[in-house]
């Protein structure tokens, strides 16, 4: 994901330096085509629709006052998604005081965010303003428009000085975004290829090769938490709770465990009959059926140990009390079919949607009593 922002971004800049490039060639032809369309010298003076064009800069006496006003006025160019170029606008306006002119120029293809992925529709600016050196890095003006563009985080580029400079730039930043998107593609087609092999099975029959290396993962964390609640050196002693009827199994296992590692590690069970010190943990046996109704018990309290288990009882009266106070024939239809539906699509909604995956029967079980509660109640959508 960072590899493709950082393409992204590379590929944004050069268009967004492009489209600067070309809004620099529109207006520096308009500027041309203005001057070609007005001669200087064959105006008639009694025509006052055509010397009131004139400039009156380019005279003869003031040859030279339009090249003295080019070089006083600078510019800053860039592009800012257009949400911000308003605040933008007025920001400029209120700390120049008003001793700024900023064009904005529609970029009409949107360009993707590198961040977030989505599209952003953005505009070409120029901002102009008077200084005595062109594009002084030293000038006060110059400084505050740039801290302006630095807290909008606008990409700011170089606005060029000719015509000729301009379509140089523009061919150099034309094969730029080539090179990016062919990079931009060659990346997102090695991503698809990663992730195909990632979903692809790993066994037939079995789970995709990206869910065996969670499963891997997580019991390798499983493994290192359990033994980090052992103690000593070279040989490791836990002290633990286990059920009396699987004390055979255990140590069964264990042994058949140690056997299989050809005398590299062994295990042994250890039973302590003393009478234990404090009170031993409590230790249900759930299966899918009872597993939510024991956890709505656990919710108020988990029982002690040598206690009766409410969750048994709950199994029934749980639903059956829903049941009463939903009894309608019509909206207890309706979570009778999804409670089906889950136990119906269980294996598809075991990791898609594992909270209506657990729900599934006391869904099923909560539908069925108020379906045959708004039987007694006589009642169908509250009618």
């Amino acid at each position: 994901k960072e590899n493709n922002a950082q393409l992204t971004g590379r590929c944004n800049a050069a268009l967004e330096e492009s489209f600067v490039v070309k809004t620099a060639l529109a207006s520096m032809a308009q500027v041309v085509s203005t001057r070609k369309a007005r001669p200087l010298r064959e105006v008639d003076p009694d025509r006052f629709d055509l010397a009131a064009t004139r400039s009156l800069l380019d005279d003869e006496e003031g040859g030279e006052g339009r090249r003295m006003i080019d070089t006083m006025f600078s510019n800053v160019a860039g592009v800012i998604p257009q949400a911000d170029q308003d605040r933008f606008s007025r920001a400029l306006f209120r700390a120049t005081r008003g001793n700024t002119f900023t064009h904005f120029q529609q970029i009409f293809e949107p360009m993707k965010d590198p961040k977030t992925g989505r599209e952003l529709q953005k505009s070409v600016f120029v901002i102009y303003f008077q200084d005595t050196g062109r594009g002084s890095p030293t000038s006060a003006m110059s400084e505050k428009i740039m801290k302006i563009c630095s807290s909008f985080g606008v990409n700011t580029y170089r606005w060029p000085q000719s015509p000729e400079h301009a379509k140089e730039r523009e061919a150099s930043l034309k094969v730029q975004v080539e090179d990016q998107q062919r990079l931009l593609r060659a990346h997102e087609q090695f991503v698809r290829g990663e992730v195909a092999m990632l979903l692809k099975k790993a066994e037939p029959g079995g789970n995709s090769v990206i869910e065996e290396w969670r499963l891997f993962c997580a019991k390798e964390k499983s493994i290192y938490a359990t033994l980090n609640l052992f103690e000593g050196g070279m040989s490791l002693r836990a002290n633990c709770w286990y059920p009396a009827a699987e004390e055979d199994d255990v140590r069964r296992l264990l042994i058949q465990q140690s056997s299989s590692q050809g005398g590299h590690s062994s295990a042994m069970l250890v039973p302590d009959r003393m009478p234990p010190q404090r009170l031993p943990p409590t230790y249900i046996r759930r299966n899918e059926f009872t597993a939510i109704f024991q956890d709505l018990v656990h919710e108020i309290g988990k029982p002690r140990y040598g206690e009766a288990n409410p969750a048994l009882f709950a199994v029934v009266s749980f639903p059956f009390l829903f049941g009463i106070m939903y009894g309608d024939i019509g909206h207890g239809l309706m979570i009778l079919l999804v409670g089906s539906y889950a136990v119906w699509k269980a294996d598809e909604l075991r990791f898609s949607w594992p909270g209506l995956y657990a729900a599934r029967y006391i869904l099923f079980l909560m539908g069925f009593f108020a379906v045959y509660v708004g039987f007694l109640y006589n009642d169908l959508f509250s009618l």
